[in-house]
C-alpha cells in the first residue's frame, strides 16, 4: 500500500464489504489539496455509509520521505477548516 492510492483500495473495499470500517488511517495534509481529500473520503462514505473515518496529520515521516518539509501549523489548521467546510 505504500506507493498505492488509497482511496482506490478504500473504494473496492467498500464496494465487496457490508461491515467493516473502512479508512485511511493517516492521510498526510501536504501530499493532496484539501478539496481532494474531503472529496476522495466522501466517495468512500457515499459507498460504505457509517463505515467510515479518517485521520489526518502534518505528515511528519512521509512527507520527509519525499523530501518536503512537515505542513506548518497554520497552514495545517486551514487544510482542516477547509476539510471541515467541504464535509
Amino acid at each position: 500500500m505504500l506507493y498505492s492510492d488509497a482511496y482506490a483500495v478504500l473504494a473496492l473495499a467498500a464496494a465487496n464489504t457490508s461491515r467493516i470500517r473502512l479508512g485511511s488511517d493517516i492521510s498526510e495534509a501536504g501530499v493532496r489539496l484539501a478539496p481532494v481529500t474531503a472529496h476522495s473520503i466522501a466517495t468512500i462514505n457515499q459507498l460504505a455509509p457509517g463505515r467510515v473515518f479518517h485521520g489526518i496529520t502534518t505528515g511528519h515521516t512521509a512527507m520527509r520521505v519525499i523530501g518536503k518539509d512537515t505542513v506548518k501549523a497554520g497552514t495545517f489548521r486551514e487544510y482542516l477548516r477547509v476539510l471541515r467546510a467541504m464535509a
